[in-house]
């Protein structure tokens, strides 16, 4: 059996990526295939900003990229997630780009920050997709990895539910959206896969000896200067001056009172399940 067969067996516990097929897919689609190889260009020290859905990390991401940490450029994607398979297959049509070996190094010369190495939002099974494939290795080596999460998981499931039901994933989104319907065993299931995602993210922190910078979104929502000077002391970098940016992006909170409420409601049909707990066995969310 050969090294990269035995990586590939070591991932096999890990969601696999549909952004990897779609990629995959596409590059082999392409009409010259054996085209000459672009020179590849390493970069250390990317930033990869790890989370799940509706953690808090766009915020997160934005207020990154006010300080130069981000891109100043996304060509239109303002998510910052420069794995998702639209993002590979837009940005590779436009600079004639034949294989992720050169779409990756497309980033690390045409993506960095004003902070100076380039930053990208990923998702668990794209980070194990960019692993196995050895990609990091090769071409990003010498990565930090800031993990942003929530306390309060069942609230997050609630709002991944109704940004399912309404396609309004950011602030920025069509405001014109669909009711969304109150569906518990619809947010148990997404709970459960929020779950999941961070489990898997700590069995890979475990597995590659890696000590993230771990956010939580509770902790630093509406405090700024909080988050960036605990940024900041882990990065090594000087995140005091804002920069100039090509593409204005603001992004607000979404929640309203029915998020609340549907916790509430939650929260109750459960509660009659169990009982009352005793005062120091229940936990609250700041």
């Amino acid at each position: 059996m050969t090294v990269t067969n035995k990586i590939v067996g070591l991932y096999s516990s890990f969601p696999e990526s549909s952004h990897e097929k779609a990629v995959a897919q596409f590059f082999e689609q392409l009409e010259n295939p054996r085209h000459r190889q672009k020179p590849a260009t390493p970069r250390s020290n990317p930033l990869f900003l790890c989370f799940t859905n509706r953690c808090g990390s766009t915020w997160i991401g934005a207020l990154l990229a006010e300080v130069g940490v981000f891109p100043s450029r996304t060509d239109g994607k303002k998510n910052f997630e420069f794995f998702n398979a639209d993002s590979v297959t837009s940005i590779a049509k436009s600079a004639d780009l034949h294989s992720m070996r050169e779409y990756i190094s497309h980033l690390n010369q045409e993506y960095v920050g004003a902070a100076g190495f380039f930053s990208t939002k990923i998702s668990v099974d794209q980070l194990a997709w960019i692993t196995r494939a050895e990609l990091i290795r090769d071409l990003m080596p010498k990565p930090r990895f800031l993990f942003v999460r929530r306390r309060n998981t069942l609230a997050q499931a609630i709002s991944f539910s109704i940004a399912l039901q309404t396609h309004q994933w950011t602030s920025n989104h069509n405001k014109e959206a669909a009711e969304p319907e109150f569906r518990p065993q619809h947010i148990m299931d997404l709970h459960r896969i929020i779950l999941n995602a961070n489990a898997h993210f700590e069995a890979y922190f475990q597995l590659h000896q890696v000590d993230p910078l771990v956010i939580y979104y509770e902790d630093v929502i509406g405090k700024d200067k909080k988050f960036l000077d605990l940024a900041e002391a882990y990065l090594g970098v000087s995140l005091e001056n804002p920069v100039e940016r090509e593409e204005e992006f603001t992004v607000r909170k979404q929640s309203t009172s029915r998020n609340s409420e549907w916790e509430e409601k939650m929260r109750q049909q459960y509660a009659n399940k169990l009982g009352p707990l005793p005062p120091n066995t229940v936990r609250h969310f700041g």
